[in-house]
């Protein structure tokens, strides 16, 4: 479904250059949960906003490479044609729902207005796909979730409203930017249980970038190890816990608690 070949992304600052995604190339196939993992500041998250070019252009750009999504190369689209794929296409959950999600605005109003502004339904159908949507992130009583504000929901409730609203318009492919950050246990196993569900229900590929190993463990079928810029090694999620073969890779799995360790 989705290519990456020769992918860079620089940032400038204060007359330097840094390689946050340093030639890289990958492959996620259809249906599947695909993590990429590192520590933090390794450029996961560049490369997720990269994929279609939501490097703010104040801080660095795209110097190179191709993203090819069904078969053609979303990079070199007009604007216009790229920002249709951009939610429709392609969702994302961003780092930290409490900060994304507008707070002056209801639930509804804003997934109702990404329902309008891609054209999959109008004013009419628009509460009605919304609710739909809440329902298929598990959230109960969706009406009165649709019509709450931001600050009225719990942290996990917030991140099933912005899942909500990422799979509103049937995309097929999700990015989830530290989809379980700040939620406690409990509620980050609902989270990843969920986003298995949905994988399933609606056929979708989701990319997982986390620097959470324990969360890659559990729900990826495939996992890319980034460090520096760079992938590092890939593999299918249980061939690389149990054989790593890169230096870095291995020093992740030393890192976590004896208790989690296959």
């Amino acid at each position: 479904m989705l290519k990456i070949n020769d992918l860079n992304t620089y940032y400038y600052k204060d007359g330097k250059e840094t390689r946050a995604v340093d030639g890289v190339r990958l492959h996620i196939p259809p249906s599947c949960i695909f993590a990429i993992v590192g520590e933090s500041g390794c450029g996961k998250t560049t490369l997720g906003l990269s994929i279609t070019d939501l490097i703010n252009p104040k801080d660095g750009k795209i110097i190179s490479g191709s993203v090819v999504f069904e078969g053609v190369n979303i990079l070199r689209l007009p604007q216009e044609k790229l920002r249709d794929i951009r939610g429709k296409q392609i969702s994302y959950i961003f780092q930290e729902p409490a900060t994304s999600l507008n707070p002056v605005f209801t639930i509804g109003e804003q997934i109702e207005e990404a329902l309008l502004v891609h054209r999959i339904t109008d004013k009419r159908g628009s509460r009605k796909l919304a609710i739909a949507a809440l329902k298929e992130a598990r959230l109960r009583e969706p009406e009165r979730v649709l019509d709450s504000y931001p600050h009225q929901l719990s942290g996990g409730m917030k991140q099933r409203a912005m899942i909500a609203m990422a799979v509103s318009m049937r995309p097929k492919l999700l990015i989830a930017d530290e989809p379980t950050t700040a939620l406690d246990v409990d509620t980050e196993s609902e989270i990843l249980d969920l986003l298995l569900l949905l994988r399933k229900e609606l056929s979708l590929s989701v990319l997982i970038i986390t620097h959470d190993i324990r969360l890659v463990q559990k729900v990826a079928d495939k996992t890319a190890v980034m460090y520096k810029g760079r992938i590092v090694e890939i593999d299918d999620t249980d061939r690389l816990f149990n054989k790593p073969r890169h230096e870095y890779t291995k020093m992740l799995l030393e890192s976590m608690p004896e208790r989690l360790k296959l």
